[in-house]
């Protein structure tokens, strides 16, 4: 099993995590390109999980917002991983590595926005958007008020 490590994709790497991105997003390779760059724009990025050899194994997109619950969390749209070997090592190493930047950015939770496939129990429905919301704290919840969050964001 390759040993993996964190990297922002670069807008040049973009096309290298298509592949992984295709396989969890029904969408052309225009379509992933302009939403990454637009999360990046943003303020948020592209998390990738790369062997020393190049290779990638996992993307993940990431933006911090706001949430009633935990107040600024960091936002997870796409996260897609290519396992070898026994176990999710390449989403271990996404999740990390997005807990170390929600860290960095004051954010309390990660909020994994799942396809229905993908829940098993540990979920919420967000009403507004009718996506499947998984929270992962990454620190206890903010007591500060939204616009603080909202103007650091």
């Amino acid at each position: 099993m390759p040993v993996l490590h964190t990297c922002l994709l670069e807008d040049g790497e973009l096309a290298m995590a298509y592949p992984l991105v295709r396989s969890v997003a029904r969408v052309e390779l225009d379509r992933w390109l302009e939403f990454a760059r637009a999360v990046s724009a943003a303020q948020g990025g592209t998390l990738g999980a790369r062997a020393r050899s190049g290779c990638l194994y996992g993307a993940a997109t990431f933006l911090p917002r706001l949430n009633l619950e935990y107040g600024r969390v960091l936002g997870v749209e796409i996260m897609a991983a290519f396992e070898l070997g026994r176990g999710p090592h390449a989403e271990r190493t996404l999740r990390e590595g997005l807990a170390k930047i929600a860290r960095e950015r004051d954010c309390r939770a990660l909020a994994y926005t799942l396809s229905t496939a993908e829940c098993a129990g540990k979920t919420r429905t967000d009403a507004f958007a009718s996506r499947v919301i998984r929270m992962e704290p990454v620190a206890p919840p903010s007591r500060a008020g939204f616009s603080a969050a909202a103007r650091d964001g």
